[in-house]
Order: C-alpha cells, then structure tokens, then sequence
C-alpha cells in the first residue's frame, strides 16, 4: 500500500458492544498500514495481528474524567453519541498518546475504508494543516488535523465549545450546528435517529428549492453570514484559518448511502478489493463509503465475517464476502 513520512493516528473512542459488520470495518483499517488506529474501548478486544491497530480498555466514566480534566469543562456524557461533539477536542483529550505522530484524526465506524494514501499523500499533507473530507462542512466522519498546538487547540476559540460540550444533547458542533437538537440518551436511540435523519434529508431538499428561487442579494447575505457567525468547528475553522495560517483542504474523497438517496438512486453497490475501494455508480475509487442510513434498516445484514476474506461488496441488503 506505499507508506509516508507522516505518522498519522485515528482516535475512535467507543462504548458499549461492538456492531456487526465491525470485523469489516476492521479488516479496511488493516490494510491501510500507513495509518494508525487507537481504539479507546470496554467493548470486548478483538484478536488482532497489525501493529498499527491498539485497543486501550477505557470505559466512558475514564473518558468523561480525562475530556472533563483536559477541556476544563464538567463533561458527563451518558450515552455514547454524545462524543461526537468533542471529537474536534481529541487532539487535547487523547494527546498523551499522540506523541510523535504529525496528524491526529477521527471519524465513525459505520463505514469501509479504501486506501488512504491514493488520497492523502505526501504533498497533500505538506501543503495542509486541516484535511476535511467533504466539501461544505468540516466532516465528523473522518478529518485529520496536524498535531501542532495551533490546530489541536483550535476548538477553543471563543468559548462555544463549552456551550455545546455541557449540553447533553447533540448538538453537531462537530460538523454544523443543528437547528434541532439531537437526544442521544434513553431508548429508541435508533427511531430517533431515523427521524432525524429524515428531517435532515427534507431540508436539504427545501434549501436547494430555497437556493433556486432566491434573488442574488438573499444568497450574498446568507453566505456572508454563514462564514462569519461562530456557532461550530466549521464556523470557527473558516474564522480562524487565515489569521492562524492554517491551511484547509476540503474535498468530497467519500460515497454515502445518504448522498445517493439525495440523488434519486436507489440500486449501487461498492465493491473492496484488498484494500481499495470502488463505486459501482461513480466507477472510480473512493477514500471511504459511509452506511449511515443502511445500518438502521432491518433488511440491511452481514454474512459472516472471516479474517481470510479479502474481497467483499456493500450494498442496500448488506455486506457480503466474496469475488468482486
């Protein structure tokens, strides 16, 4: 797979048991040697062969103490999506094990990897400071930010980040600030997060309506605002970064399930091939495809995983091993 001379780490802290298609997700992280995975868990530790894969036992209790030390916020989360909030903090929270590395990043586990450095070379990451992997937002789901105090202290400007750390729900400042709240606590995790996502899904729909109909004068004023009101890590990268020096690169490198119900299509499939990762729709390789909305369907399910498997496809019904 190539290697590079920066030493990149991925934070995923995680709570509670593991997901089915985890030993997928796991088997596109070993193939992506260049990049080292720690995994702050009480879940059960995989038997792993890669060195560049650590599992730290850690409970949310030890996570809530250190992230409570280290922001200088009372953190009390009590259900695990919460963390999304603080993920533009690991860099401060996690950062005694960082030492020696050159990037920090973090993301989700609903997804499968492709190979990291057909997108993040050497060049890519001599010339940027915050690599964000979509185009309109800094995106939760996988970023990787340089290790210097510059960026890993960034989440503090102007103090939002304690509003929004104290606050039990959701707030997305990790990515955008929601306009509603998202509770992670209690059950029915899974109900409420298909209705958000759902609302999600119409807003998009009314805003691009909304971006056709609206006169030039509406638009100026609503991208002006949108660039200078600091609310999230978004608002606050895009404040910060030329009076910091801090160079941003922000480009869509990823499929959702998501992204291709926006777009009307409703038959894909992504195909892993050891280590790379193609669209069906797009044919041509992608950094990582994200099942947000596929996890949550009963229909979607998972043959049995085996370490030996190095070829599988994702689509609708699920993932399954096998020729590509």
């Amino acid at each position: 797979m190539g290697s590079s001379k920066y030493k990149i780490a991925i934070i995923i802290p995680y709570f509670g048991r593991w997901p089915e298609w985890f030993g997928y997700f796991l088997q596109s992280c070993r193939y992506n040697t260049s990049v080292n995975w720690f995994f702050f868990t009480d879940c059960k530790i995989p038997e792993i062969d890669r060195e560049h894969i650590r599992f730290f036992q850690f409970t949310l209790d030890n996570f809530n103490e250190l992230a409570s030390r280290k922001t200088g916020v009372k953190i009390e989360i009590k259900h695990p999506y919460k963390l999304c909030d603080l993920k533009p903090a690991y860099g401060d929270i996690f950062a005694e094990y960082l030492t020696g590395f050159d990037f920090w990043g973090y993301g989700d586990i609903d997804l499968i990897y492709g190979n990291f450095n057909h997108f993040f070379n050497e060049e890519i990451l001599t010339g940027h400071d915050i690599l964000s992997n979509h185009d309109e937002f800094i995106s939760g789901h996988l970023c990787l930010i340089r290790n210097s105090p510059v960026t890993v202290f960034l989440y503090r400007k102007d103090d939002i980040y304690k509003k929004a750390f104290c606050d039990p729900f959701y707030t997305g400042f990790d990515e955008q600030l929601l306009k509603r709240k998202f509770n992670p606590n209690g059950t029915g995790l899974k109900a409420r997060m298909r209705s958000h996502l759902k609302q999600h899904i119409n807003k998009v729909a009314a805003n691009k309506m909304i971006s056709r109909m609206a006169p030039a004068w509406l638009k100026s004023m609503v991208k002006r605002k949108s660039n200078t009101e600091i609310r999230d890590f978004t608002s606050i990268v895009r404040h910060y970064a030329d009076s910091e020096g801090i160079s941003v690169l922000q480009r869509r490198t990823f499929q959702s399930d998501l992204m291709l119900k926006k777009l009307g299509i409703k038959k894909w499939e992504i195909f892993w091939d050891r280590g790379r990762l193609i669209s069906s729709c797009m044919q041509e390789d992608i950094l990582y495809f994200h099942f947000i909305l596929s996890k949550l369907s009963e229909s979607f399910t998972f043959e049995g995983f085996e370490l030996a498997m190095d070829q599988f496809s994702i689509s609708s019904s699920g993932i399954r091993g096998g020729s590509v």
